[in-house]
């Protein structure tokens, strides 16, 4: 990111006189750990700052047989909060900025078509076909978080971004060993609509934004069971 400069005039001084001793540096981060939003001296950034946020999940499934249909609903809002904004040269360009993150909602819908079953041996293998829709709303973070080399005169500033859309859909593998532990393995594809990376910035995401990605997972499982 480049920062803001101030125009100096070039003058000569006498050795030793006031204008000759050095400035001080410029206004850094008051902690040596940067934050999400922005960059410590290793150029890394940090955690997010802590707030309030809010959770809703629920998950729904028929037992059918040989086939299983499900559905699931995720709600994640964040409440804003207030940071340092410091721009890729460690300098401190604006404090008690406020940051709202985005609100995400997610729901999927899919069936588990069971393949093999060992009930006594607790062994079963199934496969799991999935969609669903995702909406992200409008976020407001610091200038350059996403976009790189932003101009000076927008260091500081909380820009906005758009909200978005993103459809998912994909194909996995169930197979549980035993009672105790299980294994996920499949391939998911995701598609974003467009939207604006900064309102300040005519930079808008393309219409062929999409990723797909392979998953494996091992997972453990605990019953407690009671007499």
């Amino acid at each position: 990111m480049e920062a803001g400069s101030k125009g100096t005039a070039a003058a000569v001084t006498r050795p030793g006189s006031a204008a000759a001793r050095v400035a001080p540096p410029p206004a850094t981060t008051p902690s040596p750990n940067a934050t999400l939003y922005s960059t410590n001296n290793a150029s890394t950034r940090g955690a997010a700052p802590g707030g309030h946020g809010l959770f809703i999940g629920a998950a729904f499934s028929n037992n059918k047989g040989k086939g299983n249909p499900y559905m699931d609903f995720q709600l994640v809002w964040e409440s804003p909060s207030n940071v340092d904004i410091v721009d890729g040269n460690g300098q401190l360009v604006k404090t008690g900025a406020t940051i709202r993150p985005a609100t995400t909602i997610d729901m999927a819908a899919g069936v588990e078509v069971i393949a093999s079953e060992q009930p006594d041996k607790d062994i079963r293998v199934a496969v799991d076909l999935f969609a669903g829709i995702g909406y992200r709303s409008w976020a407001d973070l610091p200038s350059g978080f996403h976009l790189p080399d932003v101009l000076g005169q927008s260091s500081g500033l909380v820009v906005t971004q758009s909200d978005h859309v993103a459809l998912r859909a994909g194909l996995a593998l169930n197979y549980d060993i035993n009672k105790w532990v299980g294994l996920r393995t499949g391939i998911e594809g995701r598609y974003y609509t467009p939207f604006t990376i900064e309102n300040d910035y005519p930079v808008s995401t393309g219409i062929d934004s999409f990723q797909v990605a392979w998953v494996f997972a091992l997972t453990g499982k605990v019953r407690l069971q009671s007499d």
